[in-house]
Order: C-alpha cells, then sequence, then structure tokens
C-alpha cells in the first residue's frame, strides 16, 4: 500500500508541476495569473510535506513546506476573488487576511512543536491536532467564502465560458478541497489508516486529469486583463444576430426597461421571448459587458445623473427608486463604484460648474 500511494504522489507532482508549466507559458502579470500558480505552489507543497510522512522523515525542512500548505486556502481564496469578481484589486483587507492566516498558522505549529514531539506534530496527532483546529477553521471559512462568491453571481453572468468555470470551481476544485481538510480534521485524527491517504492520491490524481480534460480551454479566463471587457471566445458557437441585439438596444434605450427593479437576464430573456443562453451572448458579443449587473448599472447611472441635474427637486431616494434600485443605499454604492463620487456629491460639483 505504502508503494503504491509513494507511486501516486509522484505522478500527481509530475500532473502538477506540467499544469504549472503550461500556465507560466502563458504567464500574464495580473492577480488571476499570479494567485493560481502560488494555489499549485501550495499543492506542491502539501505533496512533499506527504511524502515526509510517508516515509517518516521528520525535519524541520517539513515547516517550509506546511507554510505552503498552510497558505494554499488563503490563494485558493484570493483566486476565486480575482476570477470572478469585474475589475478586482487587491487591498489592504485581503493583504491582512493572508498575513493573519500565515501567523495562525505558524501559531498552530509553534504551540504543537512546543507540546508534542516533532513526529505527533508532523502526523497531526495527539494533543498537536487540537492546536491546528483554528487553522483548520480559518482555512474552512476561506473556502466556504470562495464557492459563495463562485456561486453568487452566476445568474447575472454574461460569459458562457466563465458560467462553466463557475460550476468546475463549485462542484470540482471546491469539494476537493474541503475534502482535503475534511481528510485532516476528521479522517486523520480519528483513524490514521492507509486507505484514506490512498484514497486522498487518486481524488488528486483525477482532479489533475479533469484539468486535462475540461480545464485547459479555460486559460484565456486567467491571462486576460482585467482592465478589458472579456469577450467570450469559446468553442462553444452560438448564433449571433444583429437584429436581436437591435432589439435588446430597443429595450433599454427607448422602453427603459432598466428602471424595473429586480430584473434579471431570465427576466428579460421572457419579455423578448428568446432563450437566456442566446440573451446571454448577444449582450456579451454585441455590448461587452460580462455581468448583466454592470449593463444594467450603466443605463441606470446614466439615467441618474440626468436626473440629478436636470432636476434639484427630486430627492436622492426618489431618483433611486425611479431608475431601478430598491433604497438610496444600493444606489449610493453603485454610484460611487461606477463614478467615484456619491449622488450628492456629483449634484454640488455639477451645480459649481453651472455657476461658471
Amino acid at each position: 500500500m505504502k508503494i503504491i500511494q509513494s507511486h501516486l504522489i509522484w505522478i500527481n507532482i509530475t500532473l502538477i508541476c506540467i499544469i504549472i508549466l503550461i500556465h507560466i507559458k502563458s504567464f500574464q502579470k495580473n492577480i488571476k495569473m499570479i494567485s493560481n500558480l502560488l494555489f499549485l505552489i501550495g499543492i506542491l507543497c502539501y505533496h512533499f510535506y506527504w511524502l515526509m510522512l510517508l516515509y517518516q522523515y521528520y525535519s524541520i525542512i517539513g515547516i517550509i513546506f506546511y507554510t505552503g500548505m498552510n497558505l494554499i486556502s488563503y490563494f485558493f481564496w484570493l483566486f476565486s476573488l480575482s476570477l470572478f469578481i469585474d475589475y478586482f484589486r487587491i487591498n489592504k483587507f485581503h493583504i491582512f487576511v493572508g498575513i493573519l492566516k500565515f501567523i495562525v498558522g505558524n501559531i498552530t505549529l509553534y504551540l504543537s512543536y512546543k507540546n508534542s514531539p516533532l513526529q505527533d506534530v508532523f502526523l497531526l496527532s495527539n494533543k498537536s491536532y487540537y492546536y491546528q483546529i483554528p487553522n483548520i477553521l480559518f482555512s474552512f471559512i476561506l473556502i466556504l467564502h470562495s464557492l459563495y462568491v463562485a456561486y453568487k453571481e452566476k445568474d447575472s453572468d454574461l460569459v458562457i465560458l466563465r458560467i462553466d468555470v463557475r460550476k468546475f470551481h463549485i462542484f470540482i476544485i471546491g469539494i476537493f478541497i474541503i475534502w482535503m481538510f475534511l481528510y485532516y480534521l476528521v479522517f486523520r485524527p480519528l483513524s490514521f489508516t492507509e486507505i484514506f491517504n490512498l484514497m486522498n492520491a487518486i481524488a488528486i490524481m483525477v482532479l489533475c486529469i479533469i484539468f486535462f480534460l475540461f480545464g485547459y480551454p479555460y486559460l484565456p479566463l486567467i491571462i486576460v486583463d482585467d482592465k478589458s471587457r472579456l469577450i467570450d471566445e469559446s468553442p462553444q458557437e452560438y448564433e449571433f444576430s444583429q437584429e436581436l441585439l437591435d432589439k435588446v438596444i430597443e429595450m433599454f434605450e427607448e422602453k427603459q426597461i432598466y428602471k424595473e427593479e429586480g430584473l434579471t437576464i431570465r427576466k428579460l430573456a421572457q419579455y423578448m421571448n428568446i432563450q437566456e443562453y442566446k440573451l446571454r451572448n448577444i449582450i456579451n458579443k454585441g455590448l461587452g459587458f460580462k455581468n448583466f449587473n454592470d449593463l444594467l448599472n450603466t443605463y441606470r447611472i446614466i439615467e441618474a445623473k440626468r436626473l440629478l441635474i436636470s432636476n434639484n427637486k427630486l430627492s436622492i431616494t426618489r431618483i433611486a427608486l425611479e431608475v431601478g434600485y430598491p433604497n438610496a443605499a444600493v444606489f449610493n454604492r453603485a454610484f460611487k463604484q461606477f463614478t467615484g463620487i456619491t449622488p450628492s456629491e456629483y449634484r454640488k460639483r455639477a451645480k459649481k460648474s453651472d455657476q461658471f
């Protein structure tokens, strides 16, 4: 059994290295590519750590592999945010989370090493296991939030390729990583048996094979510049109709459908009596939007600007409801995201410019 595990681990290391080389070959300096590469390197650290356990080589070098393994969930979280949140940028909060994850992981390792033999620390056995629980729970929180981000706007996504990636992300990568931590949280402490090690190795190998079969076409989503609008260039071709595009434009510019609160891509497809996937494709390729909410906000903010300037008697709340927002808070947040200032500040600046 030990020999089989060893062979599987080395096969996995080889497959992961090939995947890393594929990414490096198409390397672009953006947060999606960098965080994904760091995530894969963390997976490699996990495998080398595993080899040390398998051959009972309890060296201090294992701490390096442990650190890389500890940050897997953080890099996975960062990659998820950059992949599914348009125009994502790292801020102080994301950096703080990374530093906190590093600190929590190393504190738990120190407490384990201080109170248990080195062998028990590596095996997460006896008392050392209990010191690892806060760090494992921290990882669970990051993973669950990653899955939430992938699921959150799946209905408003206009990029067919990215919709498929969301499914791939949620049902394969997410489930696998949850399994990996369940392995350490439940199976390993309760019963350190070789069957679970074998299952773990097989699960990683299957995931790598799935990447080669289905994941390679998803690389354009990682390579694309965040500042540009992503036009779906996937092999999955859908008929593009200029006539349908003109109808979409008519719905927004003449009928002002965007003013309907709670409008979704599904509702619009029903109003226009066309298939939802066709409508997504038309808006993405014809208008260049990646997300239906971006399209709605664009038209709503343009109309809100007009109302803010043309009618000083209208309150901010009234304008928010008029253009399709449920309340002033949501309107203020969307307006500031698009313009960099609040509606009130925009109105004040417009008055000042009129005076000159």
